[in-house]
């Protein structure tokens, strides 16, 4: 288990899941990339292989890639199933360990970026979520996990920094949402507005000509 994992240095500061910070409650793949974060692959296939880099303009999110069939669908329940108990003992004894909370953070994280089944897709694209699933049934099974699990203290670390980049960069933010949004029309305009120079410069020459 601990080579899926991954070994986390509990020194390290995470949020308190119960902390008081306001966060948002989702935000999907296709809202990420509007707002100037880029989702893409950690170096690792370790679940604990996931945070969040900031650039001077941008954002990156990074997370190990998923590889998901009908086994490995199975084997991820049995991995939270075992997450869930542990986290009942731990909070029994008051104790405090971000590793036994690696997985529910990690397929938490996973569905919240998953709203419609374009943003399946969106992941593919990143190579984030592979595997003979089609999008629907990629969904499906993440709509259905996430309602028996919640996201521990690396989920809610990473929900925070989200919340910091919109809220110290929302004015790029806008521009970004605009570009991002109408990018096709502006190639578009940009390239009428290419030809008509090109012609307004080729009637120019036949006039001194």
């Amino acid at each position: 288990m601990f080579h899926i994992v991954g070994i986390t240095n509990d020194s390290a500061p995470l949020s308190d899941p119960n902390g008081s910070r306001s966060m948002s409650k989702s935000i999907s793949a296709i809202e990420l990339a509007e707002i100037g974060i880029e989702l893409t692959p950690g170096k690792t296939t370790k679940f604990m292989d996931m945070g969040m880099k900031k650039g001077f303009l941008s954002g990156e999110i990074f997370l190990a890639p998923l590889l998901l069939d009908d086994v490995r669908s199975c084997w991820l329940v049995n991995m939270v199933a075992y997450e869930v108990c542990a986290g009942m003992a731990t909070c029994a004894g008051n104790e405090t360990n971000t590793s036994k909370t690696v997985v529910c953070s990690y397929l938490s994280f996973l569905a919240m970026l998953m709203d419609r089944e374009e943003d399946v897709h969106e992941l593919r694209s990143k190579r984030l979520v592979q595997g003979e699933l089609t999008n629907k049934e990629t969904l499906d099974f993440f709509k259905m996990l996430v309602k028996h699990i919640s996201g521990g203290a690396l989920y809610v670390h990473i929900m925070e920094e989200v919340e910091s980049y919109k809220l110290n960069r929302w004015m790029w933010i806008k521009v970004h949402q605009f570009i991002y949004k109408n990018f096709k029309t502006i190639v578009t305009v940009l390239s009428i507005i290419g030809v008509l120079v090109g012609i307004f410069k080729t009637l120019l020459s036949l006039k001194e000509h």
